[in-house]
């Protein structure tokens, strides 16, 4: 489970766009734990607890930034590690990085 002040993080963050919350899934058991409107693009968020990289939770996002096209901006994962770096067209980020504006 992610840290409850990573999630209280996120929250703050995504209250800065005038848009709703959302979450995606597919009957092929794809899903994107946060989703919401950046400045015109939609923004896919996944949120894992673990604190090292596994290559498979870039799946999800990548299938739905697939789906999504041009109104998609690219997938960022938040994860228990540390860093903020890309990988695969992915942003990769700590928990303990976030900022106000990160996303």
């Amino acid at each position: 489970m992610i840290p409850r002040t990573a999630f209280d993080t996120l929250m703050r963050l995504a209250r800065g766009f005038p848009a709703d919350l959302y979450f995606w899934h597919d009957n092929a058991g794809h899903e994107v734990d946060l989703l919401f409107d950046a400045r015109g693009r939609m923004q896919a968020v996944e949120i894992k607890s673990r604190t090292t990289l596994a290559a498979d939770w870039l799946n999800t996002v990548r299938k739905w930034q697939s789906l999504a096209g041009k109104e998609a901006s690219p997938p960022v994962v938040v994860f228990g590690g540390n860093g903020d770096y890309q990988c695969q067209g992915c942003r990769i980020v700590g928990w303990r990085e976030l900022t106000a504006g990160t996303l």
